[in-house]
């Protein structure tokens, strides 16, 4: 059996990462999460991402490289979850929430003490590492 793979966008800008506060429903509810969702079949990491966001947001990107990755269960189930760096195309864009109920700028720092989804947790080490890098 094949299995599943998810990504998560990161977008990074004066030492603050996005995320977003899931509404509060559904499995994961009200926990904070990096952007992004399962890959479709049909689908690259980086359609993937493309979708998610205009489908979460209502905003066009660009995918840059994979900065980190990370193997977790769900329900029993092995996934693969892929952070890929993302670009606005529009430097001030309008944001239009569907799958979440707020968005903020965070600190890594911050990130960790919030009640954050635990498979995106598994990459913070790995992001801290890759973003320390560029400062």
């Amino acid at each position: 059996m094949e299995r599943k793979k998810s990504v998560a966008g990161i977008v990074y800008s004066d030492s603050l990462i996005l995320i977003g506060k899931r509404l509060p429903t559904g499995s994961m509810a009200s926990k904070w999460e990096f952007p992004g969702g399962k890959v479709e079949p049909d689908e690259n990491y980086r359609e993937a991402l493309i979708r998610e966001f205009k489908e979460e947001f209502s905003i066009d990107i660009e995918v840059g490289e994979k900065i980190a990755e990370a193997e977790f269960t769900h329900k029993g189930i092995v996934s693969d979850l892929f952070a890929y760096r993302v670009y606005f195309l529009n430097e001030n864009p309008t944001w239009v929430l569907s799958e979440h109920e707020k968005i903020k700028w965070a600190t890594i720092e911050e990130i960790k003490s919030l009640d954050f989804v635990d498979s995106d947790l598994l990459l913070i080490q790995q992001i801290e590492k890759k973003l320390a890098h560029e400062k």
